[in-house]
């Protein structure tokens, strides 16, 4: 758990402490509904805000400069090695190791263990398994019925990550160990397992530690089988166990487990809630819609894409980086701790103190992004933002390392759905937006009626709902 009592008062100003609930009002409601609380003290037109006036606990940044400072910064601005409390030999406590908790020489070692597996050579031997998994499981979305678009979508990445991530053909295991360790995630980020880390039946805290002893166990099993079977395998996993550093060493079994989950983690939802937004964006907009499938139509002709034809699609190319600067994945980065009394922006900053960083603070940034809540994909033909003005996948040192196969996995995917259906959303249906751990959500689901992709375009429907404070139309 990071520290968040205890501090002395600082001259960063920020709202006053929620009545008679104080500090804890106020933790839970970031915790609760982030994207309310960060838009709201994006909206004071400071750089450096407190969450509560003058209490250093939690700290936003705003702006390129002050993302810069912080991100520019890693060895100052740490990630927090005590997000995760477990007893060391649980499969929660094995988590240590994973990336979004070490630091240092620690997280350079990994990183640079595990960057061939998602090197330009790699993510086009990927690519293949890519198109063939989404192929088969597209044949099970259903034309004439209303459907949860988001939750096709998750099954749908889900698959294609179990391929790609560890080998693991669509069936059996692979629903199983995607299940498990997708609910483990949930579990693990839920503000109830944050805040009350209590090992008791029936609690969050107690749920993360049962979930995920079932899941290393999937994991181990999964290596194990790699080993016996030998020869080159070509997915994420089989590099990144035969990576060596430069002593000849590889991670270690806890380490290799620890960083297996975190990609999944952080490559499975974050790549199928873009790909169910862009649906949802593309949906509400069908004049982009209706041009983006003549691009479509024009260069693959009816047949499925390959990797060579990416960079030819530059209308979907700019679809992508609009519905990820609208809706990031990510709307907020893991805090920073400070490791030594700091300065942001020309304040001072305790030792212990937690800065958050948000992408969708930068990505609605009316003067930089003209028109934030509008989605028009067209304002990237001649516009080249800063890596600290547009990060759907962070940036600095340890921005994702898994930002070109989510890159390279939506741009064959979006495609291959689009070619095959169009959706509509029903008049009245009510969007709301959930962000939980930091992936933001549709609170309730994208309901959508599915048809064939030759069907005609209806006017969009009049719909209802919070989302409405992200996106204008």
């Amino acid at each position: 758990m990071p520290q968040l009592f205890g501090f002395n008062k600082v001259a960063i100003r920020g709202p006053k402490p929620l009545p008679f609930i104080g500090t804890i009002g106020s933790l839970y409601k970031l915790l609760n509904d982030p994207v309310d609380v960060v838009m709201s003290l994006r909206s004071r037109g400071e750089e450096v805000v407190t969450l509560m006036d003058q209490n250093p606990a939690v700290i936003f940044v705003f702006g390129s400069e002050r993302n810069r400072e912080v991100l520019s910064q890693p060895a100052v601005f740490r990630h927090d090695e005590d997000l995760i409390k477990a007893p060391p030999e649980t499969a929660m406590g094995k988590m240590r190791f994973g990336m979004v908790v070490i630091n240092g020489d620690l997280h350079k070692r990994h990183r640079k263990l595990m960057q061939p597996a998602f090197q330009k050579s790699a993510l086009d031997s990927y690519a293949p398994n890519i198109v063939a998994t989404t192929r088969v499981m597209l044949e099970q979305w259903k034309i004439g019925e209303v459907s949860m678009v988001d939750d096709l979508c998750r099954e749908t990445v889900l698959a294609m990550t179990m391929k790609c991530f560890y080998g693991l053909d669509i069936g059996k295991d692979a629903h199983e160990l995607g299940h498990l360790a997708a609910e483990w995630g949930k579990t693990l980020v839920a503000p109830s397992t944050i805040l009350l880390p209590f090992n008791i039946p029936g609690l969050g805290y107690w749920k993360s530690l049962k979930l995920g002893e079932s899941v290393v166990a999937y994991l181990s099993a999964i290596i194990e089988n790699k080993r016996q079977k030998g020869n080159e395998q070509k997915d994420v996993m089989w590099s990144i166990m035969n990576a060596r550093d430069d002593e000849g060493k590889p991670l270690t079994e806890d380490e290799l487990i620890a960083q297996s989950a975190a990609l999944f983690f952080a490559g499975h939802e974050t790549t199928a809630v873009t790909l169910a937004w862009t649906l949802f964006l593309l949906e509400r907009h069908p004049a982009i819609h209706a041009a983006l499938m003549a691009e479509i139509d024009t260069i693959l002709g009816g047949r499925d894409p390959e990797v060579e034809d990416i960079q030819r699609m530059e209308l979907l190319n700019r679809v992508i980086k609009e519905s990820m600067r609208i809706f990031p994945a990510v709307p907020f980065l893991f805090m920073r701790v400070c490791a030594e009394d700091a300065t942001v922006g020309g304040f001072g900053v305790p030792k212990g103190s937690n800065v958050m960083i948000s992408p969708l603070a930068a990505h609605h940034d009316p003067v930089r992004f003209p028109e934030p809540k509008r989605f028009m994909p067209n304002r990237w033909i001649d516009m080249t933002p800063s890596l600290y003005e547009y990060m759907p996948f962070g940036a600095g040192a340890r921005a994702c390392i898994g930002m070109l196969f989510a890159e390279r996995a939506l741009r064959l995917m979006l495609p291959m759905v689009l070619q095959r259906f169009r959706f509509s959303m029903a008049a009245g249906t009510r969007i709301d937006r959930l962000t939980r751990g930091n992936i933001l959500h549709p609170r309730r689901g994208l309901p959508m009626r599915i048809e064939a992709a030759s069907a005609s375009a209806p006017q969009p429907a009049p719909i209802t709902g919070d989302i409405h404070q992200l996106l204008e139309y």
